[in-house]
């Protein structure tokens, strides 16, 4: 089964289309269906097929929306279509990485912390045209690399102070 279904593949036992009217087998038999309505999906680049929804704020693949919107199809609404619900506190970790950053000699700076940010990774997951990995710093976050020597003397530097710290299970 399709997704999106044009409307002249849909069945009608009861008679025919026209626009969003359906005809019954006598022309006196009509009803008007309301028009397909996903205004305020944001189109994302990417092809997948599922609506995901941060917060409240619907978004989609372009290539989806365009689908429902040329299919013409009376049935198709926004209730009626798959829709992710996520939560962007969900999304966002609140887990301290200062010992593995020390231990990298790196600091993250910025990362995937907004909405948008969030919205345009899960896109980016979803869309099954992308063959590379995202590379951090450069597609999303930043960071700072502080690498210093190391002394062998009091066994420091490099990260070297750092390892049984990072060691540690995250809980």
């Amino acid at each position: 089964m399709k997704l999106v279904n044009k409307k002249q593949d849909l069945r009608n036992q009861y008679g025919t289309y026209s626009s969003n009217t359906i005809i019954g087998n006598y022309s006196e038999n009509q009803i008007e269906l309301e028009p397909t309505d996903i205004g305020d999906i944001i189109p994302m680049s990417g092809d997948f097929r599922v609506i995901f929804s941060i917060d409240g704020q619907l978004y989609g693949s372009s290539t989806l929306l365009s689908e429902i919107e040329s299919s013409d199809n009376p049935y198709i609404k926004k209730s009626s279509l798959p829709i992710v619900q996520l939560n962007s506190e969900d999304l966002k970790s609140d887990i301290d990485f200062t010992p593995r950053e020390n231990y990298a000699e790196t600091s993250i700076t910025e990362n995937l912390s907004s909405v948008d940010d969030l919205a345009k990774h899960i896109s980016w997951l979803l869309d099954s045209s992308q063959k590379e990995l995202r590379k951090p710093a450069q597609d999303y976050g930043e960071y700072n690399v502080s690498i210093t020597s190391y002394d062998p003397t009091t066994d420091s530097g490099l990260g070297f102070e750092f390892s049984t710290e990072a060691q540690k299970p995250i809980d």
